[in-house]
């Protein structure tokens, strides 16, 4: 979970993973050995573990934007969700041109649009919102303006991704 969240390297976060590794390691030879002779005492491990993670920011800061760690983990792992949604969805819209667009997506895209708003990431927030208001003409769209939707999508991806590696979305994302 650590890594999946990209959380820095403290020297906490160190400590634990040496002690965590040695104790393994001599945990291991004991059971190739006679074996374990009683409980394991893994409360060092533990103390460890608690002091690593309220070593972590209680915030995350994005640019200049400033999330409670929290929300930008709800944050970050549903705004992929949803970006999956719409690249799934339009592609769907485009194989059956002219079509509306699905509720799936109409659902996604006011999601990702009102979350970013809520968590301060402007450009993000504006760009869905705008593919949200353009589904209500999705039907009249041509086939050559396509692009154009599926350009806004790969836009909001590098946005989401940039968000979750901790940096500011590019400025030409929107």
């Amino acid at each position: 979970l650590w890594l999946e969240q990209m959380r820095p390297v403290t020297p906490a976060l160190l400590e634990l993973l040496e002690t965590a590794s040695a104790s393994f390691s001599e945990w291991i030879q004991k059971l190739r050995g006679p074996g374990l002779d009683g409980i394991i005492d893994d409360s060092k491990i533990v103390e460890l573990a608690a002091r690593a993670k309220a070593a972590q920011p209680e915030e995350v800061t994005v640019g200049t934007v400033s999330v409670p760690r929290g929300l930008y983990d709800i944050y970050t792992k549903e705004a992929a969700e949803h970006i999956a949604v719409l690249e799934a969805q339009c592609a769907r819209w485009r194989e059956a041109l002219p079509a509306e667009a699905s509720q799936d997506f109409v659902r996604a895209a006011h999601t990702l649009a009102s979350t970013s708003r809520t968590a301060g990431f402007a450009p993000l927030a504006e760009l869905a919102s705008a593919l949200e208001q353009w589904t209500a003409f999705a039907k009249e769209t041509p086939e050559k303006d396509a692009e154009t939707v599926q350009a806004a999508i790969v836009d909001l991806r590098a946005m989401v991704e940039a968000i979750s590696k901790g940096e500011a979305p590019a400025p030409d994302a929107a």
